[in-house]
């Protein structure tokens, strides 16, 4: 997914995906934390959800933007070799 720009050569359309991240129990990164690795890869969060399963497995939901759309692709690479990340999911909305 790449960035749309509008009509007549405007400023490009930011971006959006849900995101998922579950952490393993006792390895649980903060929302700073979060937002701060996320930050660093150019996207900004929004409606974030918590939720604790009766696991200790400790899930974030959120909404996430970028100006960069293929920024979605890559940022599941590194989200992939996280050992405190037990899952991810990336679900980009709309065009």
């Amino acid at each position: 997914m790449k960035a749309s720009f509008q009509p007549g050569g405007g400023s490009p359309r930011q971006a959006y995906a849900r995101l998922r991240l579950r952490f393993t129990k006792g390895k649980i990164m903060s929302e700073v934390e979060v937002r701060h690795l996320l930050a660093r890869w150019g996207f900004e969060l929004h409606q974030v959800d918590y939720h604790r399963s009766g696991s200790g497995v400790f899930e974030y939901t959120m909404v996430v933007s970028t100006i960069d759309g293929s920024k979605m692709q890559k940022m599941a690479d590194p989200l992939r070799r996280m050992p405190s990340i037990l899952e991810f999911r990336i679900s980009p909305t709309g065009d």
